[in-house]
């Protein structure tokens, strides 16, 4: 079995998942441990997350939220759903989601076009990971870490706001719109950007 624990137990973060098998049959089972001395270990991280009591990093109102990147079709059903009940200050929001989402719908359709096949062809080499732990317990870190490992792979930031067609868009986007996201994340301060895993 390949043992991924990060950060200490004490964190309550712990993974195990099997072993790879190349197409030889050949199983790998390698070895791939980081530990920190404590949560504060990362001078950066640590410093980062502490701030004035009152001050927030905010979230800046052009950014892009994960609505934006539903079709026309979710988005009619979700505002019908209930009713068009938006509050008033969503309203400048509601209205950019409903100029965006047809895009998405067809360029998705677009995308499937092109790559349809492909994707549906495509086999996974192995089981999914899973990375569970309670709240800032390491998980993004551990995340982070495990992203460079050549044989994980996992969604950019973008990937995940644009499902439907970042096959299409997302060298666009990464190179000429990565003003649109803030350089750290609201809620904990680490860095964020389009090629971020997520």
């Amino acid at each position: 079995m390949l043992h991924y624990t990060f950060p200490p137990a004490s964190w309550g973060v712990r993974l195990t998942w099997g072993t790879q098998a190349d197409l030889s049959g050949h199983s790998h089972a390698p070895q791939i441990t980081s530990s920190m001395a404590s949560p504060s270990a990362p001078s950066t991280t640590s410093s980062q997350r502490k701030q004035p009591r009152g001050a927030k990093n905010a979230y800046p109102w052009y950014s892009p939220r994960f609505w934006h990147g539903m079709t026309w079709g979710a988005w009619m059903s979700l505002i019908f759903r209930h009713r068009l009940r938006i509050h008033p200050i969503r309203w400048a929001m509601a209205f950019l989601i409903t100029l965006i989402t047809p895009f998405n719908s067809i360029m998705g359709a677009v995308q499937s076009l092109i790559y349809g096949r492909r994707i549906r062809e495509t086999q996974l080499a192995a089981p999914p990971v899973f990375i569970v732990g309670h709240w800032r317990s390491g998980t993004t870190y551990l995340h982070e870490l495990m992203s460079l490992d050549d044989r994980f792979g996992s969604p950019t930031t973008y990937q995940c706001f644009a499902p439907m067609h970042f096959l299409l868009t997302e060298w666009f986007m990464t190179r000429f719109m990565f003003w649109m996201v803030p350089k750290q994340r609201p809620m904990d301060n680490m860095a964020a950007c389009w090629h971020a895993p997520q």
